[in-house]
């Protein structure tokens, strides 16, 4: 019993590592709005990693490609959450936000441990 919760646990660590990592920052355009898609399954979004500039707005749209249920939450720089949706498994979502703030804006689903296992992104936020 004792080993095969370590290697759960082992798993669970060696899957959170694999998955956790940014991808290179897609750069967006300078205008005012930029539209993306980013793919939600298990424990990760594809692409996971944006640079735009002060001022603009991202109008994300999340599909779940997966058979679970899964969340887009953003923060802004200061940890004060901007939104958070629920997607249900298969359907997909559409999200504006505005990124009035030079910083960084992470992302990540709510769901239990799927942000820990590596279900987590970041929006960041350069002047012009």
């Amino acid at each position: 019993m004792k080993i095969g919760v370590a290697c759960l646990v082992l798993a669970l660590t060696l899957s959170a590592t694999a998955c956790g990592k940014l991808q290179k920052p897609i750069p967006l355009s300078a205008r005012q709005e930029a539209m993306v898609t980013v793919e939600a399954s298990n424990f990760k979004f594809v692409p996971n990693h944006f640079q735009t500039y002060q001022g603009t707005s991202i109008v994300f749209t999340i599909q779940n490609i997966s058979g679970s249920k899964h969340n887009f939450t953003i923060k802004d720089p200061n940890g004060r959450v901007l939104q958070s949706i629920d997607v249900e498994p298969q359907k997909s979502v559409k999200v504006k936000v505005d990124f009035p703030h030079i910083g960084k804006y992470p992302f990540y689903c709510n769901r239990m441990f799927h942000k820990t296992m590596g279900m987590e992104g970041l929006v960041e936020v350069v002047a012009r």
